[in-house]
């Protein structure tokens, strides 16, 4: 059941340095309802200024990953040590992993292509809201909430997934040769019924597999 009350208007900050894509979605997403995107900015510094001078802080930034003088991953870095409760959505225009995860792995409750439609945004919105996560490649609740049954091959392979280091990293550090990797990979894709690395991370954190605080480099500590 959704935690959303009804009337409730989901503020949102939104920094990409592609105005008019950015102004363009923010309009499609008012339009939707229950969305206002109410602090726009071409980057990340540009957007903590924002955030500072805000009367209201949003509940939600929607990150683009790449942006000149301060990008996605250091804005969110940034804003997270100085507001630890802000929820993020990271956009990119490239879906790569070592740009994906990292932002994951510091905070991010989801990602989304820039090529997505905005009814897919707003629905990533509300439930990073509600609950902190989104996964598209989570084909619906009953799936999140089912228990999987996991190796313990699998189970390692999938935390050290979390990590910034290559499929053939990871199977040195475990003592595994790459094609054994690239099994316990696809075995892990079809048993959770996702498609890509960064959305192995995110199922790894929401479903408390691999706690944020054994994440290497996390910054999801709150401080002062």
């Amino acid at each position: 059941m959704s935690i959303v009350k009804p009337g409730k208007v989901i503020r949102v900050a939104f920094a990409d340095d592609h105005a008019a894509g950015r102004m363009g979605i923010a309009m499609y997403l008012e339009e939707l309802g229950g969305i206002s995107v109410e602090i726009q900015a071409d980057n990340g510094k540009q957007l903590i200024e924002e955030l500072e001078k805000a009367k209201t802080l949003p509940d939600i930034c929607i990150l683009d990953v790449n942006m000149p003088k301060m990008n996605g991953l250091d804005a969110l870095k940034a804003i997270r040590t100085k507001w630890p409760a802000m929820k993020f959505l990271a956009m990119s225009a490239f879906p790569s992993e070592h740009l994906v995860i990292p932002m994951i792995r510091n905070g991010a409750g989801g990602y989304l292509l820039k090529t997505c439609f905005p009814e897919e945004i707003k629905e990533a919105l509300i439930a990073i809201y509600e609950t902190g996560f989104y996964n598209s490649e989570f084909v619906s609740q009953k799936l999140r909430q089912t228990h999987v049954e996991l190796t313990d091959d699998e189970m390692k392979v999938l935390k050290a997934s979390c990590s910034e280091q290559t499929y053939k990293e990871i199977g040195a550090k475990l003592n595994k040769s790459p094609k054994s990797v690239d099994k316990y990979r696809d075995s892990l894709f079809r048993k959770l019924n996702i498609k890509t690395r960064p959305g192995l991370v995110l199922y790894a954190i929401q479903s408390g597999l691999v706690p944020i605080e054994e994440l290497p480099n996390s910054q999801l500590k709150n401080s002062k």
